[in-house]
This record gives structure tokens, C-alpha cells and sequence, in this order.
């Protein structure tokens, strides 16, 4: 089976191909079902391949500040689906990524359920590399402005890093029905803190780009923020979103002791290291669906929670999907889109799967969100569900008052300006 490596050469070799038949700058495709790609490309003449290889995410953090790429390449489908970066003889940087049905408009045998590519943080990031670079910083503005909670909470987190696997009893013990295996291990979950458990069986595009999973299931742990907290300002935003990871990692951990101890083999997954693509697992754990803003959506807690996970393949049994009109809702909702700082939040969508996606533009987002020293949280902050379908009385009056809040200090107002405004 091919692999994503794979994948990005196909697509770009192609990409490439066209461009050299027209000008080299630019090319416009209709592919399947009328979708449309528009190609362009930055640099010298157009080449007629890419490197071999793609630049990992710590060769990437290590690459001098002032690194440049000679040629990039950019696919809009219509909304930015591809964008490469590199130098002759040096591994592709890739800048952005979106799996979709696009991608058989230009290379038809594409496989289409490979693992992923992931955006990864801070200094990892190819595309926020470049955008520290053309604006001279050597440094993520936001992650330099935390206060020393929470540095210590992120030091906790990360510490789990080293406790994500561990010795496996010698005999092998479970429930022999599946499904009562998946309520004792949900149990567990929700007596560790968390708020809802969810199992899937593990499929390629769950997985990180090169990895080889040995297990065969995947338990996905939701822990939510309190909306209040969220609210605060930038730095209220910062410490509840920490004080959560913190927690997934904690209770992944726990969950993993608790079934090596069971004889069977589990990896924990958290911001201390993992390999899971957090939205297609959640999906298929029954966790909720996508929205508009790039984030899974449950019914319960909205968008505002943080995940955490377990591989094994102790036999259990799994959930199904859940869905409750997100998708069709997001079509005629404008909320996220209207009071996103940076407009990076599209009204157009590709597809995926049979699902829609509304991929953020990054370049966008990453001035209000990165670049900035306070933190941003407003798609989330703003979007309905928060109090849609739990019907909870005081989520609903706090939202309320927080929209107003919006409402007074104009809709586009940056997090950090509107806390003088809003002090919850």
C-alpha cells in the first residue's frame, strides 16, 4: 500500500507536470464531480520532481531561524488543501496537508486511507516556521507569555511522557464478553475524571504519518473546560486548557497501568507524546461530529473539551459513530466565522469521507492565535453548542452575556482586547 510519502510525491510530481505544460506558475484542473484545483507555484522553473523524503517534525524545530525554501508549491480545492516547501536536495517541508476528495482529481489511485499528516506545535510547525521568519522572530510570541503555573502544570503533563508504557502481567485476564469489557474500562475512565469514554477499532487514518500501531483498538477520553474558565481572558484560557491536558494525560496513564496490569499490552497517548489523530478517533468512538471551526463537536460539552487516548487490543467492544445534525447546522451558522479575529474561518468546505470540512487558513489564524502573546479560544468560545443540545440554563446565561459582551466590543474583537471589556 502506498504511503503518505508516497501520496505527497504523487501529488506533487503531478502538480508539477501541469504547471510545466502551462506557464510554471499557475494551472486550473476539473476533476470528478466538478472539482476544481487551482495550482501555483513560487520559485525558479518549475522542477520536474520533489525530494525523496519529508522533513521530520524535530528536523523542522531544529532548522536555523532563517531557513528559507526556494520552491513552494499550493493546491487550493478551493480552500487550501496542499502547500510545500523545500530546496533542491534537502527534504520537503510540508506547510499544510487536508486529506479530501481533491485528491483523485489529480492523481485518480490515490489511496485515500493512509495515515495522516499532522499539524504539529510551536517551532515543529513548518508553516508557523516561515511565518516567524518573514516576520524576524526567533520565537512563538504566545508560548512566551505564561506564567510560571502554568509552566509547571506543562511540566507535569509532558512528565507522563515517560510512564506512556510499562511492564505487562504475565497471564492474561479479561471479561470474556466484549461489551462488558468496554463498560469495566469505561468505568475505570470515569472513575479516573473523565467525562466521557469512547473505543474504536484502530484504522489507517488514525494513525501518524510512519507509524506501525500494533494494537488493534483505540479508547478515546474526553475531559472538558468550564466555559467560565475559557472566558476569562487570554490567560483563564491558557490555565484551563493545561489543567485539562494535564488531567487526560494523568487518567490515559492510569487506564494504560490498569490494563497492562490485565496482561495486555497498552500505550498511553497525550500531550507527552502520541501517534492518534485526535478527530477520526473521536468520530469513530462516538465522541460527536466536525464543525465549522476545524473541531469535533459533542452534544454535551460543545467544542470546548480536551481528548486523550489508549491503544491496546484487549478484546473489546466498540462504539458507533454519533451524529445529531452538526454538519447540516455549520451550513447556515456563521457564528465562528463572523467573530474570528483573523477571518480564517471559510464558508466553503471539501470533502472527506462523505464528510464536510472547513479547513482553517492557518496563515490566518496564526497572527491572532500564535503570533500574539495571548492566547485565542473564540471559535470555540462562540459556537452554540456549547449550550445547543445540553440544554444547561447557566451555560446558556453565561454564553449569553459573553455574546453580548461580543456584540458591544464589535464581533471581531482580538481575546486579549475583549477582557477589558468582559470580566467574568
Amino acid at each position: 500500500m502506498p504511503t503518505l510519502n508516497d501520496n505527497v510525491r504523487s501529488i506533487a510530481h503531478d502538480a508539477l507536470a501541469r504547471l510545466r505544460a502551462g506557464d510554471g506558475r499557475s494551472a486550473t484542473l476539473t476533476g470528478p464531480e466538478g472539482i476544481g484545483l487551482d495550482i501555483s507555484y513560487r520559485g525558479p522553473a518549475a522542477p520536474e520532481t520533489v525530494p525523496e523524503d519529508i522533513a521530520s517534525y524535530a528536523l523542522v524545530a531544529e532548522q536555523e531561524p532563517g531557513w528559507a525554501g526556494a520552491h513552494r508549491l499550493t493546491i487550493h480545492a478551493p480552500l487550501a488543501v496542499f502547500d510545500l516547501m523545500w530546496n533542491a536536495d534537502e527534504p520537503l517541508r510540508i506547510l499544510g496537508y487536508s486529506r479530501g476528495d481533491w485528491e483523485r482529481a489529480l492523481v485518480p489511485d490515490i489511496d485515500p486511507n493512509g495515515p495522516l499528516w499532522r499539524r504539529e506545535q510551536g517551532l515543529k510547525d513548518a508553516l508557523l516556521r516561515e511565518m516567524l521568519r518573514e516576520r524576524g522572530l526567533g520565537q512563538v510570541p504566545v508560548f512566551g507569555n505564561q506564567t510560571p503555573e502554568i509552566d509547571e502544570t506543562k511540566r507535569q503533563t509532558y512528565a507522563f511522557g515517560d510512564r506512556r508504557s510499562g511492564a505487562v502481567a504475565d497471564a492474561k485476564t479479561h471479561l470474556s464478553d466484549p461489551a462488558a469489557m468496554a463498560e469495566k474500562i469505561k468505568e475505570i475512565g470515569r472513575a479516573s475524571g473523565a467525562d466521557l469514554v469512547g473505543i474504536a477499532r484502530i484504522e489507517p487514518n488514525m494513525l501518524d504519518l510512519g507509524v506501525d500501531c500494533p494494537h488493534e483498538y483505540v479508547i478515546c477520553i474526553l475531559r472538558h473546560e468550564q466555559y467560565e474558565r475559557v472566558l476569562e481572558g487570554p490567560r483563564g484560557v491558557e490555565e484551563e486548557t493545561y489543567t485539562v491536558y494535564y488531567n487526560c494525560a494523568r487518567i490515559a496513564t492510569e487506564m494504560a497501568d490498569y490494563i497492562r496490569s490485565l496482561g495486555w499490552d497498552a500505550l498511553a497517548h497525550h500531550n507527552g507524546g502520541t501517534y492518534i489523530q485526535a478527530i477520526p478517533a473521536m468520530y469513530k468512538a462516538g465522541f460527536g461530529e466536525l464543525g465549522r471551526h476545524g473541531s469535533l463537536i459533542n452534544p454535551q460539552f460543545g467544542a470546548s473539551f480536551r481528548p486523550g487516548f489508549v491503544t491496546t487490543s484487549l478484546p473489546m467492544a466498540t462504539d458507533a459513530p454519533l451524529e445529531f445534525g452538526v454538519q447540516d447546522y455549520c451550513l447556515k451558522c456563521n457564528l465562528c466565522s463572523n467573530n474570528c479575529p483573523g477571518e480564517a474561518i471559510p464558508k466553503e468546505f471539501i470533502t472527506t469521507d462523505g464528510h464536510r470540512r472547513w479547513l482553517t487558513d492557518m496563515e490566518r489564524c496564526y497572527p491572532y492565535s500564535r503570533l500574539e502573546p495571548d492566547y485565542c479560544h473564540i471559535c470555540v468560545d462562540v459556537c452554540p453548542y456549547i449550550h445547543k443540545e445540553n440544554r444547561a440554563e447557566e451555560t446558556r446565561s453565561i454564553y449569553k452575556d459573553y455574546m453580548g459582551a461580543r456584540r458591544s466590543a464589535g464581533w471581531r474583537t482580538p481575546k486579549g482586547a475583549l477582557k477589558q471589556t468582559n470580566p467574568q
